[in-house]
């Protein structure tokens, strides 16, 4: 369900950016998409099942223990701040090489949506083993540290050219390859541990303190770190930041996080 939520968001951004708005503009295109909420409340409505598969509803009571649920709401929260602060920082890093424009925002915001979709997808096929959490974390601050320098320097492999919609396919590959791939990994992780905890509760606290952690991420990163460190080096400290739990998580053989 994660995944596919998140796929739709990149399918809305992609139809909205370059079909919608170029075609009605600004206000017909928020009125169509109002329509289709309303089109979407209709159809739920309508075709609501009173059918229950026992088998489902039997596996959504299981909670996995391996990981506290306050530890497990650090991660949520730490992760909504890494992600939503490395998109800020890289897409001042990419405004040199695709300028300040919607089409370009809505290319970046593709790339990381869409690898946050196939994360979430991944992620029901790890292991339950609690180290998972801290590979991801790792893996994720290593390839920050690999593609943020490349991330830098994609004006030079950006080039302009002939077509509009070569242009943008090109700069949506080059996106996808650098951004795409520690946004993949990252998007893991809260997927991972909604699987562990599945009740409504224990999920609508995840979710709400990784979304928090988003926002903190978008203000910390916009209004602090931007303008103390530029966006090389902010990206970098996120960079280090997931290595730095990694690390502690190891050499500490903690279940999951010092709180």
């Amino acid at each position: 369900l994660y995944a596919l939520n998140t796929g739709g968001a990149c399918a809305g951004v992609l139809i909205a950016a370059f079909g919608l708005l170029p075609t009605f503009g600004v206000s017909m295109t928020v009125l169509i998409v109002a329509f289709l909420n309303i089109l979407v409340c209709v159809l739920g409505l309508f075709g609501r099942q009173d059918t229950t598969d026992r088998d489902e509803s039997e596996t959504t009571t299981q909670t996995d223990t391996t990981v506290s649920m306050r530890n497990a709401m650090v991660c949520a929260f730490a992760t909504g701040v890494v992600t939503f602060g490395l998109e800020v920082s890289w897409f001042r890093s990419l405004r040199a090489a695709f300028q300040s424009t919607t089409d370009s925002f809505a290319l970046i915001l593709i790339s990381v949506l869409l690898a946050l979709a196939i994360g979430a997808r991944i992620a029901a096929a790890l292991p339950t083993r609690e180290t998972v959490i801290q590979w991801i974390l790792a893996v994720t601050g290593v390839t920050v540290f690999i593609m943020t320098p490349i991330i830098n320097r994609l004006d030079q492999w950006a080039p302009i050219l002939d077509h509009y919609w070569s242009t943008h396919m090109m700069r949506l590959l080059l996106c996808v390859l650098t951004m795409g791939i520690p946004m993949l990994i990252l998007g893991t992780a809260l997927p991972w541990l909604l699987e562990r905890f599945p009740t409504p509760r224990q999920t609508s606290r995840l979710y709400s303190i990784n979304t928090a952690g988003a926002v903190l991420g978008s203000l910390v990163t916009a209004w602090i770190l931007l303008p103390m460190l530029g966006a090389n080096t902010s990206s970098l400290f996120f960079g280090v930041v997931l290595l730095a739990l990694s690390v502690v998580i190891v050499q500490r053989r903690l279940p999951l996080f010092i709180i």
